[in-house]
């Protein structure tokens, strides 16, 4: 069981295999902001069924000059190009939660809540700089396992009514 910003989410059948993007849908189903006839929140979503639903608009840069834009409640993604990798939801501007955050935190599968997205994770204290998962410079780039750069995108979510 997760509460999210006050907000309950369901736990998934199979913690571990739980898709990032899922759980976000979850969390915007439960918070009220995706209501109608909205698709099974049981099943997975992927990277091509995620970002139509989470990402109507692509999303605003997540930080620029090293300053961080997204507030509570905001959703974050990961890009790798147009393909969205990772979906989170924010609890403050610098500590986000979400599940399967291996690619981009190294904190293995499962929900967890990063504390500090600035560097307070495993994952940022892997010796080589090349490798080490976390900011690129001051803009809005991650790296992630691999090493992958990925781009970081929020968006604020809005009402979505399914008809």
């Amino acid at each position: 069981m997760s509460m999210v910003l006050g907000t309950y989410v369901p736990d998934h059948a199979t913690p571990h295999a739980e898709i990032c993007h899922s759980f976000v849908y979850r969390w915007l189903i439960a918070r009220g902001l995706i209501t109608g006839n909205y698709p099974d929140p049981l099943v997975e979503l992927n990277t091509q069924t995620a970002p139509p639903i989470l990402w109507p608009v692509h999303g605003a840069a997540a930080r620029t000059l090293g300053n961080i834009h997204v507030q509570a409640g905001d959703i974050v993604g990961f890009w790798n190009g147009a393909t969205l990798v990772h979906s989170m939801v924010a609890i403050t501007p610098t500590s986000w939660y979400g599940a399967n955050n291996q690619g981009c935190f190294g904190v293995g599968t499962g929900r967890v809540q990063i504390a500090n997205v600035n560097g307070g994770f495993p994952g940022s204290q892997i010796p080589n700089p090349l490798l080490r998962l976390g900011w690129v410079g001051n803009g809005n780039q991650w790296r992630a396992m691999g090493p992958v750069v990925l781009t970081v995108t929020y968006r604020t979510p809005a009402l979505v009514n399914y008809p």
